[in-house]
């Protein structure tokens, strides 16, 4: 089932959060603004970021690598409950070997740690997408049909 964005921050003002965010689809000022506001919920500042904040690339991932920094500990200075986020983008160009190395984490997540993916499609038969969207979030972005655009207006 998809979610919303207003869902997903009514849930972070509650302190209410899930170990995966998936933001699906090809409108890339939604996909921007809803990842910047996660962002900025767990990644306080440049002491944070340094520690507890890292972007990866779909093109060529090394799942290892990747694994390794979802599966990594929160810093060691860093006020209790802080956690880890790990954004990825273009998530759809992850190789299927990187993606089968990954499932494992999928299916059982480290608590400590928050994984954002940005991706244009995915294939939603997939065990790793099952288990993201069962244990967290994920949001279709669309652009807006031609009567919606009076909301958009600032």
């Amino acid at each position: 089932m998809a979610n919303t964005a207003q869902q997903i921050f009514r849930d972070l003002d509650a302190r209410i959060w899930k170990p995966f965010y998936l933001l699906l689809g090809e409108e890339p000022f939604q996909a921007n603004e809803i990842a910047g506001r996660v962002k900025g919920f767990f990644v306080k500042g440049e002491d944070s970021s340094a520690f507890n904040y890292e972007t990866w690339e779909g093109d060529g991932l090394d799942p290892a690598a990747l694994l390794g920094s979802l599966e990594m500990m929160p810093g060691l200075f860093d006020e209790p409950g802080s956690v880890r986020f790990i954004v990825c983008r273009r998530f759809e160009k992850v190789s299927a070997g990187a993606l089968d190395v990954l499932t494992r984490y999928f299916e059982d997540p480290f608590e400590s740690t928050v994984f954002l993916m940005l991706a244009s499609k995915v294939d939603k038969r997939k065990r790793w997408f099952k288990a993201a969207s069962e244990k967290g979030y994920v949001i279709e972005l669309r652009a807006p049909y031609e009567r919606e655009w009076p909301k958009w207006k600032i």
